[in-house]
């Protein structure tokens, strides 16, 4: 106050003086506003919020690109647009791998020749982007009795964990929704051997994805395989609306798909890593992030829930064991869940804000990785975001 008196002056209120007194006051009072409200808004743009300070309490967190699987995100188109890729906001990326993607549980063999060549373009390529997978879809390779077609089925996961560690990426994120003809994960209405129950099927389900898992780390002892959903979907006690928001169906329609991904977390071995991949796109507040990861880290495991496939010797460890991730996604899913690029901002914290280690950003209709194909809005929002993470 003093140096604002100080400033402006004393001037006798009277005549031409007074008016000029005036004046300079006014201008003073308009500076000052100015200054304060500037101030007040450093670290915001058109009256947007600062971003909270950001803290996860298990690590720095990292941002994968989940484009909608086509062309662009091909080893090939990669490497025609990696400048512009590795100026995007993220730290990795998933890698479509046309055919062999699709051809891995198909039950025929596939070649590691033919996939390491496929791979060749990405050779060298990534300076910035370190936390990149190769996509793997799901498909039904045959009746899990059948040894011979599971066999070819562990082999060909093995040569795409193979190439994985070879071309230097982390691992393969297993999209496990069914998108092909080829459905078994829902017992009894898309697949069913009438020689064995259920329980018998989520038995032998388990010791398929070991089998799968074993055949991986055997080439790649530090793999991480993501499944784009965890075993929540198969758990009744855990298939809850404060857990699932709408984004699938009843638990008695994926069956299988919870042990074979408590399958592959008995065959990890010490290394390597199963993550929880959490697409669950209706996500918004930080609530909604800690009650996913509460239940999905601690609960589903827990002897109150008892799972019913589950066994007794992941319980004690599985909290230790899992790593769980978030799926956010560009567009609006469900109704009531809308989506723009300040939702996306404050989801966006939120969920690097819980994760254990990834959050994955599902794009379709707009394209992250060819220049001039996304917009700027979302390209401002996620680079503030993602610099904000990082500082």
């Amino acid at each position: 106050m003093f140096l604002f008196i100080k400033i402006v002056g004393f001037y006798p209120l009277s005549g031409n003086a007074a008016f000029a007194y005036i004046k300079r006051l006014i201008f003073m009072l308009v500076l000052l506003y100015m200054i304060i409200h500037v101030s007040g808004c450093a670290n915001s743009e058109d009256g947007v919020e600062p971003l909270p300070k950001f803290e996860n309490p298990h690590g720095r967190p990292f941002l994968l690109l989940a484009q909608q699987p086509d062309a662009s995100n091909t080893p090939e188109s990669i490497r025609v647009n990696i400048n512009h890729i590795e100026s995007m906001p993220f730290d990795g990326m998933f890698i479509h791998l046309i055919p062999y993607s699709w051809l891995v549980m198909k039950g025929d063999s596939i070649g590691y020749e033919d996939i390491y060549n496929k791979l060749s373009p990405i050779h060298n390529l990534f300076n910035t982007f370190h936390h990149n997978f190769l996509y793997v879809f799901i498909d039904f390779p045959g009746d899990l009795w059948d040894d011979e077609v599971w066999e070819i089925t562990s082999r060909n996961f093995a040569y795409m964990a193979k190439a994985a560690r070879d071309y230097g990426l982390k691992g393969i994120v297993y999209d496990n929704e069914e998108y092909q003809d080829g459905k078994w994960v829902n017992y009894g209405e898309d697949y069913q051997n009438p020689d064995y129950s259920l329980e018998e099927h989520a038995n032998k389900t388990l010791l398929r994805g070991k089998q799968v898992m074993e055949a991986m780390i055997l080439e790649f002892p530090e793999i991480e395989i993501m499944h784009y959903h965890g075993p929540y979907l198969s758990e009744p006690k855990t298939s809850i609306p404060a857990v699932i928001m709408g984004q699938a169906a009843s638990w008695d329609k994926y069956e299988l798909l919870g042990p074979f991904f408590a399958g592959m977390m008995l065959g990890r071995g010490d290394q390597g890593t199963v993550i929880d991949g959490g697409e669950v796109y209706q996500y918004r507040n930080m609530n909604e992030f800690e009650y996913s990861y509460q239940v999905r880290k601690y609960d589903i495991a827990s002897a109150e829930t008892d799972s019913w496939f589950i066994p007794l010797e992941l319980r004690s460890s599985w909290s230790e064991d899992i790593n769980i991730a978030f799926g956010v996604y560009n567009l609006q899913w469900k109704q009531n869940y809308p989506m723009d690029p300040s939702i996306m901002r404050s989801t966006l914290i939120n969920a690097l804000s819980v994760t254990d280690k990834y959050v994955w950003y599902y794009t379709q209709e707009d394209n992250w990785l060819i220049p001039g194909e996304m917009p700027k809005e979302w390209i401002n929002v996620v680079s503030e975001v993602h610099d904000h993470v990082n500082k």
